[in-house]
């Protein structure tokens, strides 16, 4: 990435005047994606090398050290857009890009030592393997630390690709291993009370709601953002969830992805917009269009604990209500 095409982290308005409590970041940065030739295990190595490097410069460019760190969707493998608009099926050795999160997968080196440098925490979304269900893949959501993964919560039930296990059709035998609360678990932080939410898996206003409700304070969400009619309003959508749930919301998404196909460099372009919201719905900061960075903001709990309390006569449901009968 050419540092002269990072985009100046800022705070808006009365915010940047609070105490600040923990300093958030969402990156939008270029996916490197699997190309015609197949996509083997030894991209998850090269990808993770390229993204630490990324995040360091971002971090010297903005002059500030976060204390977490959202990175858009599939960092380490990409998603397949390159291929899919040229209508090309992917040749994908799934076993060998999957990711073994409980096992500290050694691929993910780069960006653990990246994590104890700056003592910071890292997020974003990869295809997992658990030794536990053999020839089972999740699209896992993580969050990584200086100590290691603290955070890891598979996709549940938005569409995803072909080959990928959904949470809703694996369900008994997911929290018969992991127990009832694995599924959109939440992780207590030094910053807060954290939940992470994969891709689109936010439209679906229950699963934010399950997170408030187990005490998330703060929203990871690694995505993609298409651009162009047909497709949801998602900063719309973001800032509605981040108000009625009152949380802080931290959305990246990809500025492009690039593959090579028939042997030359082609790349597809996404529609920006990563973005953090805070729990009064506000726009904190974000990139738009097709710049490449990133931007932070502070994420306040005493701010959060108001907004809350101010919010919740109109957002908080009434179970009595709403309960089956």
């Amino acid at each position: 990435m050419d540092t002269n095409d990072l985009v100046t982290p800022h705070v808006h308005g009365a915010r940047a005047q609070r105490t600040v409590l923990t300093a958030a970041a969402v990156v939008q940065m270029p996916l490197r994606g699997f190309g015609d030739s197949g996509a083997t295990g030894t991209m998850i190595e090269r990808n993770a090398e390229r993204t630490a490097r990324t995040v360091e410069k971002l971090i010297a460019a903005a002059g500030v050290i976060p204390q977490v760190i959202v990175l858009p969707v599939l960092c380490l493998t990409g998603i397949g857009a390159v291929l899919q608009e040229r209508g090309i099926a992917p040749r994908i050795d799934r076993e060998a890009i999957a990711i073994n999160l409980l096992a500290n997968d050694p691929r993910l080196e780069p960006l653990q030592k990246l994590c104890a440098t700056y003592k910071c925490f890292l997020a974003s979304s990869c295809v997992e393997k658990i030794s536990a269900f053999p020839g089972r893949y999740f699209h896992t959501g993580f969050a990584l630390g200086p100590s290691g993964i603290v955070l890891r919560s598979p996709k549940t039930q938005a569409p995803t690709s072909a080959g990928i296990t959904l949470l809703k059709d694996f369900h008994k035998e997911y929290i018969d291993f992991f127990g009832s609360d694995a599924i959109l678990p939440v992780a207590e932080m030094p910053f807060g009370k954290v939940g992470c939410l994969v891709e689109t898996e936010f439209l679906i206003p229950e699963a934010t709601r399950t997170l408030r409700r187990k005490g998330a304070e703060i929203i990871l969400h690694p995505t993609a953002q298409h651009a162009g009619p047909g497709n949801p309003p998602y900063q719309a959508l973001r800032q509605s969830l981040a108000y009625t749930n009152g949380v802080y919301w931290l959305s990246a998404v990809p500025s492009r992805e690039t593959a090579v196909v028939h042997g030359k460099q082609q790349q597809t372009w996404f529609g920006g917009g990563s973005s953090i919201i805070g729990p009064d719905g506000s726009v904190i900061a974000c990139i738009t269009g097709r710049h490449q960075g990133l931007v932070t903001g502070n994420i306040d709990l005493d701010f959060l604990k108001a907004c809350r309390e101010k919010q919740r006569r109109y957002t908080e449901p009434d179970p009595g209500i709403y309960e089956k009968r």
